[in-house]
């Protein structure tokens, strides 16, 4: 029942450096109730990260300047307890581990499916209210 309100109010971190991606995702996030903030490369989100406050962090995983892994390393070192989701292109066994390994909750394929995205969140969510 929860999963049509999973992205509701929630404050998203997005980070992706391909334009119609972004207007894409943050499009359908929007659409979802959330509020989006993108940004274009790793550096920039983990500098907005470090401003913001933010429910979800959802990044790309190749990226100019700093890539999804290392941005996820960062804000779990900084003591982010929210959920991250990372995107990629080919859910690569080994692109996933490394995603994983950094830090991130989940890992979906782009371009981002909106279901997939609330299933995932309100599935995370409710790990952690057991947790």
């Amino acid at each position: 029942a929860a999963i049509p309100v999973a992205l509701q109010g929630k404050r998203i971190l997005f980070a992706e450096d391909q334009k119609t991606l972004q207007l894409l995702t943050s499009k359908v996030l929007k659409d979802a109730g959330a509020e989006v903030v993108v940004c274009d490369n790793g550096k920039q989100a983990l500098d907005a990260f470090r401003a913001g406050e933010f429910d979800i962090v959802l990044t790309d995983l190749m990226m100019p300047e700093m890539s999804g892994d290392e941005l996820i390393r960062h804000i779990r070192a900084d003591g982010f307890t929210g959920q991250v989701v990372a995107l990629t292109a080919a859910i690569i066994g080994k692109e996933t581990e490394q995603l994983m390994e950094a830090g991130a909750d989940a890992v979906l394929n782009k371009p981002l499916d909106i279901h997939d995205m609330k299933r995932t969140i309100a599935g995370l969510e409710i790990k952690d209210s057991v947790a």
